[in-house]
């Protein structure tokens, strides 16, 4: 009974050996592939990280919130160790994230063990945008992500150049100037309480430890995408109640002088058209401490109100004759002096 038993297991050993071979071999070549041949097998090959990158989208580019939201893969193919990226990897100034998708795997080549791990995240990231310029504004969009697995030094780090892919698959609106991936050190500038530090003070005592003589450094992977659009077409949908109400506003000096209230109710309509359309404006950008282009805008144009209604006062209480050559003329000259200075302003902010 013992021997039909023994040459069974026989059987299924040498059936799962060559199982076993034939996946090695079929994984070998996928790393082969995957990999590029971008890691030595050499004495220090355990230190060995490449760390790759693929963005899907970005979408929602928040003024208001000073965010964005990116969907993107992360992947990497280590020697020796795995790299769980979904606790090991730290992604900064980001307010949400969301795992959907996540694939390792792990194969023994010549008797190394290589290991890859890849995610697929959907971040909210906090960003700067500088919106003086708005709409002719150029926003750089900044992913960073830093590996807490190790302190900066303890691994060679290196980006997979050949796979990672910055200009986003699908992004409204927005076309990419410029594209680039890097690796820097992320200093925190603090130790965090962590007891393996040079020295720990709680209250009046200090406990001497055993660790590093300096703040933790951790290698980060950085993205950093320029973007560009066409901003004229914003520019006028914008903009264009702002200076039709200037428009009407000066179309007033064409009444006659007995109709004096009349004037004044078309420069006031032309006044609540501007303060709405500052309304609209702030909806979309948040209120800044420095004046942009929309601020000076606005400006100019409450400006050009208030001497319009200067002047309906001024004709009101000399009671002037009323000249169609003179309307004509305050008419174009108010016309003139204010589309210049709105052109000279927007050409100032045209980057």
């Amino acid at each position: 009974m013992k021997i039909p038993l023994l040459l069974v297991s026989l059987i299924l050993f040498f059936v799962d050996l060559s199982h076993a071979t034939t996946n090695e071999g079929g994984l070998s070549k996928a790393i082969s592939n995957r990999l590029d041949s971008g890691i030595d097998i050499s004495s220090d090959s355990d230190r060995a990280i490449r760390m790759g990158l693929y963005i899907d989208n970005i979408s929602n580019i928040d003024y208001q919130n000073q965010t964005y939201t990116v969907v993107c893969y992360i992947w990497n193919n280590t020697i020796g160790e795995f790299i769980n990226l979904e606790s090991d990897l730290d992604f900064l100034n980001y307010l949400e994230k969301d795992l959907l998708y996540e694939e390792k795997d792990s194969a023994i080549v010549e008797g190394v063990w290589y290991y890859s791990h890849m995610i697929k995240v959907r971040c909210v990231v906090l960003n700067d945008y500088d919106l003086r310029y708005f709409p002719f504004d150029n926003i750089t969009l900044r992913l960073q992500m830093e590996l807490l697995s190790h302190f900066s030094g303890e691994k060679d780090v290196s980006i997979d150049t050949t796979n990672s892919h910055l200009i986003p698959d699908f992004l409204k609106e927005w076309r990419v100037q410029n594209a680039e991936i890097s690796l820097s050190q992320n200093n925190w500038n603090s130790n965090f309480g962590d007891f393996e530090e040079d020295s720990l003070t709680i209250g009046e005592d200090e406990f001497k430890t055993k660790g590093k003589n300096s703040l933790p450094l951790f290698d980060t992977l950085n993205a950093k995408i320029s973007l560009k659009r066409d901003s004229w077409g914003i520019y006028f949908k914008l903009f264009f109640v702002l200076f039709l109400s200037l428009i009407m506003a000066a179309s007033s000096v064409f009444l006659p002088n007995e109709k004096s209230e009349e004037k004044i109710s078309i420069i006031v309509g032309g006044l609540f058209a501007s303060i709405g359309n500052k309304y609209i404006t702030d909806s979309i950008i948040p209120v800044m401490d420095s004046f942009g282009l929309s601020d000076r805008l606005h400006l100019i144009t409450i400006f050009g109100l208030l001497v319009l209604v200067l002047y309906a006062i001024y004709e009101q209480r000399l009671r002037l004759n009323d000249s169609v050559k003179k309307e004509i003329a305050i008419f174009s000259s108010v016309i003139f002096i204010y589309f210049g200075a709105v052109g000279l302003t927007t050409w100032g902010f045209v980057s």
